[in-house]
């Protein structure tokens, strides 16, 4: 394979808060020898799960550094946990989370498994360098068609994003949002400082242990979602409408960014391969205080607006390419207080908004029905940037929504 350079992955490499979970109730009884094998097949099958990261000097670029066995650590809990609301999940994963992964040495998912009566509960959890919650999606699909079925995963060649052509045609920078990177760029390179990955996690590790996220779940069952389908369907709206409407209405933020797949407008990607292939955009709400109906479908507007605008959905990717990369490396542990910038913490703050957790973001991975994977939940990053993030996912007609806060 042909070595893969991180490029817009570049902004989530120094950036504490990236890791984030798929918790998954498999139709098998847990089994370590089993799990062990199921790991190595797909392991095979995605040489990023063989990769630590690696850096170039004379280049500074970083790349998957791809090796010959699984870098995955598996570990098998001897006790019996009641389900994906069992606290003892959530506090497995609030602890891997909190300690920001070397990924020099160390590789980008960590799984855990509990007996669950006569099912396996697995715990998948990824540094978003390994995938986003889609790639994430699939890979968690594969290993229990694997565990469950026997189904042998196929091999996928990773192919990233590598530059701006990449991108969608329409995706460009305005010539008003090039001219405001650019400044940041000259500021950068003015300055000519850098930060070195060592640097970095040494700072994140003390950022980690001193800025904690706590994690609420609340499940929706097949009745109860199928009534809020009907709801919505007769109202002229999405789901995705109706969970940006209670967040609005709800918790007042100024604006709420969505999670947005670009595979299908990607001509880089490949059918499951793993890697970021998503974008972000921002929806702003005009009026408050009206019903959750009545806001849902002023969103439902403006987001099928933005959707249509290329350049809209893409705008973040964009800014991921034009920003120098020493920038982007530097940016939250600048604006963050743990590295001197003028420059870059200039840029953390005012692109990247990483000063203070004041956003708000929802990621829906959408719904799938699946043999071998009985029900799952989404347990979703929580950047700096955001006070609360929520990760929705629906399996076999059961939603679960898990909600990642910071204070």
């Amino acid at each position: 394979m042909k070595k893969q350079y991180i490029f817009t992955e570049r902004a989530h490499l120094m950036c504490p808060g990236m890791c984030f979970g798929i918790a998954a109730v498999l139709g098998a009884p847990c089994d370590k020898s089993r799990l062990h094998h199921t790991l190595s097949a797909v392991s095979y099958a995605h040489p990023f799960l063989k990769a630590v990261i690696g850096y170039e000097p004379q280049t500074d670029r970083y790349f998957y550094d791809v090796g010959e066995k699984p870098t995955t650590k598996l570990t098998v809990f001897d006790e019996q946990l009641g389900g994906l609301d069992d606290k003892r999940l959530m506090t497995q994963f609030e602890q891997a989370a909190s300690q920001d992964t070397d990924l020099m040495h160390e590789g980008l998912l960590r799984v855990y498994a509990w007996q669950m009566q006569d099912a396996a509960c697995v715990l998948f959890v990824f540094h978003h360098l390994l995938a986003d919650g889609r790639g994430a999606l699939g890979l968690v699909r594969e290993f229990s068609d694997m565990y469950v079925g026997g189904k042998t995963p196929v091999f996928v060649e990773e192919r990233l994003i590598a530059s701006p052509d990449d991108l969608p045609l329409g995706a460009e920078l305005s010539v008003l949002s090039r001219t405001f990177v650019n400044m940041y760029n000259k500021k950068w390179l003015r300055e000519g400082s850098h930060i070195s990955y060592e640097q970095y996690h040494k700072f994140a590790q003390r950022y980690m242990q001193t800025h904690t996220v706590s994690h609420s779940v609340t499940a929706t069952d097949n009745d109860k979602l199928s009534e809020l389908l009907g709801k919505c369907h007769e109202q002229g709206v999405t789901l995705n409408d109706y969970l940006l409407s209670q967040m609005f209405e709800k918790h007042h933020p100024g604006r709420i960014v969505i999670a947005s797949d670009l595979r299908s407008k990607l001509n880089c990607y490949k059918t499951g391969a793993l890697g970021n292939y998503s974008s972000a955009f921002t929806v702003k709400l005009k009026m408050r205080g009206r019903s959750v109906w009545r806001t849902a479908r002023s969103l439902h507007t403006e987001v099928i607006n933005t959707v249509s605008d290329i350049s809209k959905l893409c705008l973040v990717l964009s800014l991921y390419c034009f920003i120098e990369h020493g920038l982007l490396d530097a940016a939250a542990a600048a604006a963050l207080g743990g590295f001197d910038s003028k420059a870059a913490a200039s840029a953390g703050k005012n692109i990247l908004n990483l000063s203070r957790p004041n956003g708000h973001c929802i990621t829906n991975l959408g719904k799938v029905e699946s043999s071998t994977m009985r029900e799952a939940m989404f347990i979703p990053p929580a950047s700096p940037a955001m006070k609360m993030t929520q990760g929705i996912l629906t399996v076999n007609g059961k939603m679960y929504t898990c909600t990642a806060s910071r204070y």
